[in-house]
Order: C-alpha cells, then sequence, then structure tokens
C-alpha cells in the first residue's frame, strides 16, 4: 500500500497527459502498420513500425520509472486504436454508398 501511495503522489500530471496523447497517437499508428502490412505497403509499413518503436521507448521509460503511468499508456492505446478503426470504417462504408457513374465512350 505504501508504495502504490508513493507512486501516486509521485506522478507527475504534465507527463501523464504526454504519454496518454503519445500512445492515442501510438495506437493509431499501430492500426496504420496493420492497415500497411495487410495491404503489403512495405514502405509505408516500415515507417510506422519506426514510429512504434520510439513511441515505444519513451512509453517504457516512463512506467519503469512509476507503474501508475501504464494507466495513460492503456487508456491512450484504446482510445487510438477504436478511433483509427472507426475512422477507416467511415472511409469504406463511404466507398461503398458512392453510386458508380457509368463511363460513356
Amino acid at each position: 500500500m505504501e508504495k502504490i501511495i508513493w507512486a501516486w503522489n509521485d506522478l507527475d500530471p504534465l507527463l501523464v497527459a504526454g504519454i496518454f496523447v503519445a500512445y492515442f497517437i501510438y495506437d493509431v499508428l499501430y492500426a496504420y502498420f496493420t492497415i500497411s502490412v495487410q495491404n503489403l505497403k512495405a514502405g509505408r509499413a516500415a515507417t510506422f513500425s519506426s514510429l512504434l518503436y520510439i513511441i515505444g521507448t519513451a512509453g517504457v521509460l516512463s512506467y519503469v520509472e512509476n507503474f501508475l503511468y501504464t494507466i495513460p499508456i492503456i487508456i491512450g492505446g484504446w482510445l487510438g486504436t477504436y478511433a483509427a478503426v472507426v475512422r477507416e470504417k467511415k472511409i469504406k462504408d463511404r466507398e461503398l454508398h458512392v453510386p458508380k457513374v457509368p463511363h460513356n465512350k
């Protein structure tokens, strides 16, 4: 219990916000990394992968310092993936509902 109280008192609100935003972005990138791999877009997938490692390293360094920093990582990650999938679904739904115009040649 003492460790939890120490960890809670040691949290930096600005760092919590930064980690949340970083992991929101991390999971958006991860969703697009997965889409790029699925679509066999090697350069794009590799770029997303590199960006994921950069953000991931920052996350590891923060929660090694205080395990409670995993909370904004988890919440930011969930919301980032959710936002990316909802966005992609809207794009696909729009593509499916666009009427095809016949070409007269």
